[in-house]
């Protein structure tokens, strides 16, 4: 009977050393007594834990410089046209360019003194995404031109391709980062702030972006010509709009006479009455009708300084305006080529029949031809683009189209 009693306290005592030994645990075992527990140590020989240690040195050290070697050989690199969370972060960055392109030029403009701190937390968040943009630029690979291999990938010519002198753009990423505010010669908030539009200039990058996007997504270039024609128009006229504003505000803060004072008076209001929403859509609205070249004469220069910028809105906005009315034009005369060569050729061929004093019906004949061949002509016109293809994908194309 007593053995009957015991025997169910001796299993568990060997099925806890059972378990310890199996989990490579030498040296500790553990003993329950009448459900009483304590620990044994069993020393271990100075050389075995001196082995021990070395062992685990050597496999540490030696995994280390194993993905050391494999990050040099560019194992860890991103290649982008095979990573789809580069794109989402490409998408975050264009979002912080456009929050630096369109909020920073109204601080500078609206704000004398200290901006308002929700926006100080939207600037510290987006200067953390151009850091990390960097760091994770010199992990990308860089497409190599005439090159047997598409993308670059080992992480030390990343870095020379992307600090190049003077085509990297490294620079001017780093220019985007620097803390002017840290600079003791600059006491001014406003002229640190002005120092902070040079992120502007990073919007460059942007074109790289969208080469990438383009061969992604197929979007047609007139589409794309539209977009560019329409973001610089529009960030140009915003940019100018925060300079007029800059004026009126700095005029209302030194008590001088400014072109908003004569707004104002012109309207019958106290110029201290219009919030800075009012003085940007006023000065929106000027810029706006200067660009279209539908000037009223309600809002004008006053001061010498406004006069000068006056002279070089109008040049500006005139260059622009005549570029986005012949990117419009050039938009649409080439959105089928096919169709403007065709009315080409039809056009050349009625006057060429005309100068021949041809007979009605041959003439007929001649354009009744020439439209019904035009499925015919239209394939023949785009075997040129085929051609421009590797014989591969004109062999997957053929399949696919069944031709």
């Amino acid at each position: 009977s007593v053995a009957e009693v015991e025997q169910p306290c001796c299993t568990p005592v060997l099925g806890h050393r059972l378990l310890l030994l199996a989990m490579g645990l030498p040296g500790i075992t553990l003993l329950l007594n009448n459900g009483q527990s304590h620990t044994s140590y069993t020393p271990v020989p100075q050389e075995d834990a001196t082995a021990l240690s070395t062992n685990s040195t050597n496999k540490a050290s030696n995994t280390v410089g194993s993905l050391f070697k494999r990050w040099l050989n560019g194992e860890f690199t991103i290649t982008p046209d095979e990573n789809k969370l580069l794109d989402l972060w490409d998408v975050t960055v264009v979002v912080a360019l456009a929050h630096t392109a369109l909020v920073l030029p109204v601080e500078v403009a609206f704000f004398v003194g200290e901006a308002p701190v929700a926006l100080g937390y939207i600037d510290t968040i987006f200067f953390c995404i151009f850091v990390v943009d960097i760091l994770v630029t010199f992990q990308v690979a860089f497409n190599v031109p005439h090159a047997r291999k598409l993308f670059e990938k080992e992480p030390v010519k990343i870095a020379k391709n992307y600090m190049a002198i003077p085509n990297g753009w490294f620079w001017i990423d780093f220019i985007t980062i620097f803390p002017f505010e840290k600079l003791g010669c600059l006491s001014s908030l406003r002229v640190i702030r002005i120092f902070r539009l040079l992120r502007v200039v990073r919007l460059a990058r942007v074109m790289k972006l969208a080469s990438r996007w383009h061969s992604r997504l197929g979007v047609s270039y007139a589409w794309v010509s539209i977009a560019k024609c329409f973001v610089a128009t529009s960030f140009a006229v915003h940019w100018i709009t925060c300079i007029w504003g800059a004026l009126a505000v700095e005029g209302r803060t030194q008590h001088e006479g400014t072109w908003l004072t004569a707004y104002a008076d012109r309207i019958g209001e106290e110029e201290h009455s219009l919030t800075t929403l009012d003085i940007y859509t006023i000065a929106m609205y000027f810029c706006s009708a200067t660009l279209t070249s539908v000037g009223f004469g309600d809002v004008a220069p006053t001061t010498l300084p406004e006069i000068a910028l006056c002279a070089f809105t109008v040049f500006l906005t005139g260059f622009l305006w005549s570029g986005v009315l012949a990117n419009i034009v050039n938009i649409v005369s080439n959105l089928d080529s096919y169709t403007v060569h065709f009315q080409k050729v039809s056009d050349d061929l009625n006057k060429l029949m005309a100068a021949r004093d041809l007979p009605t019906q041959l003439q007929n004949r001649a354009r009744r031809y020439l439209h019904e061949s035009d499925q015919v002509k239209r394939q023949s016109f785009h075997q040129s683009t085929i051609r421009a293809l590797s014989p591969g994908l004109q062999g997957e194309i053929a399949i696919e189209s069944g031709a």
